[in-house]
């Protein structure tokens, strides 16, 4: 029966490295161009109104962090993430909530 598998016949010697050619000296640079100046800054839009109108009540948080538990369950469904993965990510997605929530000082104190 004949070897139909074929065989490495042998490895051929690699050829010499050829010596490196001199190198050229490297020509001037260019002058560097001048930056133009900053014509001006915009101020800010008012950030008082940008705030919100009223502030968040407790059941309102409740139910927007129930929104966060559905929308991740939706977003994870049958994922490979573990359910570890899943409750740092919720947890985390409701600290920023908690962060963004600036409890103004009263003034009536």
């Amino acid at each position: 029966m004949a070897d139909d598998n074929k065989k490495i016949g042998g490895v051929s010697g690699t050829s010499k490295a050829k010596g490196i050619e001199k190198t050229e000296s490297v020509s001037e640079v260019e002058q560097v161009r001048k930056a133009d100046s900053v014509s001006g800054v915009g101020g800010i839009s008012d950030p008082a109104k940008r705030r919100a109108t009223r502030a968040m009540t407790l059941a309102e948080r409740e139910e927007l962090f129930k929104m966060v538990d559905e929308e991740a369950k939706r977003m994870f469904g049958d994922s490979e993430f573990s359910e570890q993965h899943k409750q740092v990510v919720q947890q985390a997605v409701k600290m920023v909530i908690d962060a963004a929530v600036i409890d103004e000082p009263d003034d009536d104190k």
